[in-house]
C-alpha cells in the first residue's frame, strides 16, 4: 500500500485516489459515494479514508483546523476601500457564519455516515440515506456561496459596487495574490480553475493599467 502514501504526498488527483480506494477500501457505500464525483465532501472523505488505509503515517504537515478556518476567513476577505467599515464587518461576519454552518453540516454528515455502518434497520437506513443526500446538497450550496465571495468580493445576489480604477488595480493585485497562494497549497480543490482565474485577473490588470496610461 505504499502507493497510498505516495498519493497522500502528491497533489492528490481524485481519480487516482478513487482507484486506490476501490482497490484497498472495504466499504461498498463509500466506493459508490466516491464514484459519484469529486464534491468537496468526497474529496475530504477520500483523503481521510486513504490516510486510515496507509501503512505508515505520511510525512504531511497538518495545520490546526480551527486556526486555519479563522485565519482563512480573515485573510481571504477583500480589503475593499470603496466599502464602508460597517459593510466590511458585515461581510466578515456573514462569511464566518457560512463557514461555521458548512463545518456543522460536515459533522452531521459524518454522524449519518456512521449510522449507515452501524444500523441494519431498513427504515433507519432509508431515512439516513435521505438525510445524507439533503446534507450533501446543503454543503454544496454553502461551498458555492463561499467560493463566489472569495472570487467576486461580494455574495451571491448582492450587487457589487464599482470601485475607482486605482482601487480596482489594488483589488486585482489582491485577488491574484490570493489565487496564487491557493494554487501553492497541495489541497487546492481546483488548480485548473485557479490558474484560469489568475490569467483572467492578470489580463484585466494589464488592460486597466493600459487605459490609465493612455489618459496620462
Amino acid at each position: 500500500m505504499q502507493e497510498i502514501n505516495a498519493w497522500l504526498q502528491s497533489n492528490q488527483n481524485y481519480e487516482a485516489g478513487l482507484l486506490l480506494y476501490s482497490t484497498y477500501g472495504k466499504s461498498r457505500f463509500l466506493k459508490d459515494l466516491f464514484t459519484s464525483g469529486p464534491t468537496p465532501y468526497n474529496i475530504e472523505k477520500l483523503e481521510t479514508e486513504l490516510k486510515n488505509l496507509a501503512p505508515t503515517s505520511p510525512a504531511i504537515i497538518e495545520v490546526e483546523t480551527q486556526t486555519t478556518h479563522l485565519s482563512d476567513a480573515i485573510d481571504k476577505i477583500y480589503t475593499q476601500t470603496f466599502k464602508s467599515k460597517s459593510a466590511e464587518i458585515e461581510d466578515q461576519v456573514k462569511l464566518l457564519a457560512l463557514k461555521s454552518e458548512r463545518d456543522n453540516k460536515y459533522r452531521q454528515l459524518e454522524r449519518n455516515m456512521n449510522v449507515l455502518d452501524l444500523s441494519a434497520d431498513k427504515s433507519v437506513l432509508h431515512a439516513t440515506a435521505k438525510q445524507i443526500l439533503l446534507l450533501h446538497d446543503q454543503i454544496t450550496d454553502l461551498w458555492r456561496q463561499i467560493d463566489y465571495f472569495n472570487d467576486k468580493g461580494h455574495f451571491l445576489f448582492e450587487k457589487a459596487k464599482l470601485p475607482p480604477k486605482t482601487d480596482k488595480i489594488q483589488l486585482l493585485h489582491q485577488s491574484i495574490s490570493r489565487a496564487k497562494t491557493r494554487l501553492k497549497n497541495v489541497k487546492c480543490r481546483n488548480p485548473k480553475q485557479t490558474e484560469k482565474l489568475i490569467a483572467d485577473k492578470i489580463t484585466q490588470l494589464l488592460e486597466l493599467k493600459k487605459s490609465l496610461d493612455g489618459k496620462n
